[in-house]
């Protein structure tokens, strides 16, 4: 039986969010669903990896670096050769060092190996260490950076239709009723992709030439399962609009500009 009403939507939005990196990992080469970096530690016990909803272009999670204020959910798997080693991963014990700028909490495992969710408030690097009875078991260190410009890629689909394609041009000319959501690709100081979640406000100019989407993922007699993110705006008023996507944490934006042509009645 499912849980009632609000109850019901909370615990589904709980589940997909739990459930996303993983489906994503599997259907990375088929479908597209961002990229997965990762490396395996330092002893060779333990894999890691980090999901991100663009390409990193970084094949090695040591080479990659990671945006720092917001959280990140860094997956781990034992090796075959970690397997060896522990026969219950849930009596390793995790730790992240310096612990000052970057905080450490691990994902219920249920007697397996946990996940680990990291925040990096100041930039730097971290090293993640994980013992078995007081002894190394395997290690890794990452490197976290401060974005300092974002880029976005735009996604629209037009009224009626079923795919959604890419517009990254300078006044991208929508029709009025047409759909658009976003990818915020934070950059370093040198030009380079930082790899991670990230997430965004946005705002428009004219405010009500624009209306929020809501992601449908079930209808039920008792409720609705829906939510707002992934964002996604709707086009409902002609003319110039400017879509401005924000990182708070870390007080950056960038601006798309849009020409909403009015929808052709055919008189």
């Amino acid at each position: 039986m499912f849980p009632p009403g609000n109850l019901l939507e909370e615990t589904m939005i709980r589940q997909s969010r739990a459930l996303a990196p993983f489906a994503c990992t599997l259907l990375l080469f088929t479908l597209g669903c961002g990229d997965v970096t990762s490396t395996t530690g330092e002893e060779g016990n333990i894999g890691y990896a980090l999901h991100t909803d663009y390409d990193s272009l970084e094949d090695d999670l040591t080479e990659v670096g990671i945006i720092t204020g917001h959280q990140q959910l860094l997956s781990t798997s034992l090796t075959s050769a970690g397997e060896e080693e522990v026969e219950d991963p849930g009596t390793l014990e995790h730790s992240v060092s310096p612990t000052e700028g970057c905080s450490l909490e691990l994902v219920d495992s249920e007697g397996n190996l946990a996940d680990f969710l990291v925040t990096a408030t100041t930039p730097g690097e971290y090293t993640f260490e994980s013992t078995l009875d007081g002894e190394l078991f395997d290690r890794i260190t990452l490197r976290f950076d401060d974005p300092s410009s974002l880029e976005i890629l735009t996604w629209v689909r037009a009224p009626g239709a079923e795919e959604f394609h890419t517009a990254n041009g300078v006044g991208t000319s929508v029709e009025e009723g047409a759909q658009a959501t976003f990818v915020l690709i934070p950059m370093d100081a040198a030009g380079d992709r930082l790899a991670g979640d990230i997430d965004t406000t946005w705002s428009a100019d004219p405010s009500w030439a624009v209306v929020p989407g809501e992601n449908v993922y079930g209808v039920y007699e008792q409720s609705v399962w829906s939510a707002s993110s992934p964002f996604s705006i709707y086009f409902i008023e002609p003319g110039p609009v400017a879509m401005t996507i924000m990182d708070p944490i870390n007080a950056l934006d960038s601006t798309v500009d849009f020409v909403v042509e009015p929808v052709d009645t055919g008189e």
